[in-house]
């Protein structure tokens, strides 16, 4: 099981910040996934690896209960008996979550919630002539390809960095993504393709540290739109 453990970020650096951990120690965090982190900021880390920032209330709550659990396990030969309440419940998700199961037909709330549209191999071709500057997310099954859901965080936040009217952002779930990306040679998944005057100009396939996809996208939005006989793919 890995736990989400907050961090406070003592000296950031460009793909690893020196943070402190919970027992007051030292660490290394990969940065690459979020946004670079001032110090004093708080980052939640799974294995090593910051996922997000979270503000000092939070990191306070998460901490806190991080040590009641770690007192009960050291008090109790069956840490399970200090949370009987719990055994007795059947698990449900709040009612939030409900709607936000992940399947590879299913990142509708992540996506749509940050303004993507949903398209398909037969709306797409209208899309793109609907629009100057398109950006479409291809994507296969979350639970075999964990980066693909990690995508349906990371790529908005990375598109908040620029206007949102110098775009146009829409996803296609898993089965209609595998239809799209035959015609334009995509291999690998998440990718992203950009459109621009009506014209394919080029892709990311995969994850990218944050500074990199940034500069990345960046130079595509700008990319002028040209005639297209063989997809450019930009790995």
């Amino acid at each position: 099981m890995c736990i989400g453990v907050p961090v406070q970020v003592i000296s950031p650096g460009q793909w690893f910040a020196k943070c402190r951990d919970r027992h007051g120690e030292l660490i290394d965090v990969d940065i690459r996934l979020v946004a670079p982190p001032l110090a004093g900021a708080w980052l939640l880390t799974f294995g090593g690896a910051a996922r997000r920032e979270m503000d000092e209330a939070e990191a306070a709550e998460v901490l806190a209960a991080l040590d009641s659990l770690e007192q009960a396990m050291l008090t109790q030969s069956d840490p399970l008996t200090g949370f009987a309440d719990l055994l007795s419940r059947t698990p449900e998700l709040p009612e939030h979550l409900k709607k936000m199961t992940i399947s590879p037909q299913n990142p509708v709330c992540l996506l749509a919630d940050k303004g993507f549209l949903i398209t398909d191999a037969q709306t797409l071709p209208s899309l793109i002539n609907a629009h100057p500057t398109l950006l479409v997310l291809l994507q296969s099954d979350p639970n075999k390809h964990p980066e693909v859901a990690d995508s349906w965080v990371i790529i908005p936040e990375i598109l908040k960095q620029f206007p949102a009217t110098s775009y146009t952002a829409a996803f296609a779930d898993s089965e209609q993504s595998e239809l799209i990306a035959r015609e334009y040679r995509i291999l690998k998944y998440p990718a992203l393709l950009f459109f621009r005057q009506h014209r394919f100009v080029g892709s990311l396939a995969g994850l990218y540290s944050w500074q990199e996809y940034s500069q990345r996208v960046a130079a595509l939005l700008t990319t002028p739109g040209y005639r297209q006989d063989i997809p450019v793919i930009t790995q």
